[in-house]
């Protein structure tokens, strides 16, 4: 009966950390599976073209999203700016890396130059990048055999908004209790 029991609780412990780990998953899912892929575009369009105009009733309709979510998870209130700025830079994070991916530009070089990442520093990149951020960039890409000085201005400006964005969103999920 012992034996029974231990095993029992050895098994629940086992558990428990992927029980927490889904709990999690879902509230960090939770506004990208609730947003329609329109709305997700419309944002990536706006952030791209700099359009504060049409990106605050875009902001706007995310909002409802991410209020939606965090009620329904139980985030607090003091929790829910980093939340709505993690559910908007992971879209445009994700969008980024497709439409890197789309100009044959892989995001990783960004992510070993700037060392973001789970285990990462993930540097806050409030201020812009700085020079020296730039030119690791720059040898990031040298590396992987990508010829930086040849890439596009589209390709550059994609780089330049997928490093600001990843730090949003390594900065506001660091601020999340979860």
């Amino acid at each position: 009966m012992i034996k029974t029991m231990a095993a029992g609780l050895a098994l629940m412990a086992a558990a428990l950390p992927a029980a927490v780990m889904a709990q999690e998953g879902a509230k960090l899912d939770c506004v990208l599976q609730d947003t329609a892929d329109d709305l997700k575009e419309s944002l990536f369009t706006a952030m791209m073209a700099s359009d504060t105009e049409a990106r605050e009733p875009l902001f706007a309709q995310l909002r409802v999203f991410t209020t939606s979510c965090a009620e329904r998870h139980g985030i607090a209130e003091d929790h829910r700016r980093s939340y709505f700025n993690y559910s908007l830079s992971r879209m445009m994070r994700d969008r980024l890396i497709e439409a890197l991916a789309g100009l044959g530009i892989s995001a990783l070089p960004v992510d070993r130059a700037l060392d973001f990442g789970p285990d990462g520093s993930n540097p806050a990149l409030e201020g812009g990048i700085t020079d020296e951020q730039l030119e690791s960039i720059e040898q990031a890409y040298q590396a992987d055999g990508v010829d930086f000085d040849n890439l596009d201005e589209a390709g550059l400006e994609r780089i330049g908004m997928y490093a600001a964005i990843t730090s949003i969103y390594w900065t506001s999920r660091a601020d999340l209790p979860f």
